[in-house]
């Protein structure tokens, strides 16, 4: 506090200025997820998003619902009913390609939601709306290291199909 007094009024306000700058800076343009690099090849794998509980849960009345130890699988409860399209929003390619994705062979109206590595999220110039994964807990949670990256639910299984993509930039260069 001494030191805060020390710098004056004027200094004071200006260091709160540049505190409160960074901190909305920060916010329209979060840090970068590190260790992301874009997919040179395509590739598609499994994840098993089971999960062993640590602890009993009781219900209101102190009777055991689940004990600790047991496995579950949400995907067994419930689908995941939604595509993610993980991509670095300042690639202008995999911004393209996220923007323009549709799940193949569906008849399902699945809700895709474009989640960025970097970049700016919020509403784009075009409406649409960019999430981020903030300090990266979707791309660890799923071992994601390429972009774009397309996260669904496997077709009649309970696990998360994770598909890497490889987009040709000689293609689309001309």
């Amino acid at each position: 506090v001494k030191q805060l007094e020390a710098l004056g009024e004027d200094k004071l306000i200006s260091h709160q200025e540049q505190i409160k700058d960074k901190i909305v800076a920060d916010i329209k343009r979060p840090k970068a997820v590190k260790g992301i690099t874009k997919a040179v090849s395509n590739s598609t794998r499994l994840h098993d998003p089971s999960f062993e509980l640590q602890e009993n849960i009781y219900d209101h009345n102190n009777q055991l619902l689940y004990p600790s130890g047991l496995i579950i699988n949400p995907l067994e409860k419930k689908a995941f009913d939604e595509i993610w399209v993980l991509i670095d929003g300042d690639d202008a390619l995999q911004v393209e390609f996220a923007k323009n994705y549709q799940e193949p062979n569906t008849t399902l109206n699945k809700i895709k939601k474009i989640i960025l590595i970097n970049g700016a999220p919020g509403i784009q110039e075009d409406g649409s709306f960019f999430f981020f994964d903030q300090m990266g807990e979707i791309s660890k949670r799923l071992d994601i290291s390429k972009v774009p990256s397309i996260i669904r639910q496997a077709p009649s299984q309970p696990q998360i199909l994770i598909e890497e993509v490889a987009l040709d930039r000689e293609e689309k260069a001309e």
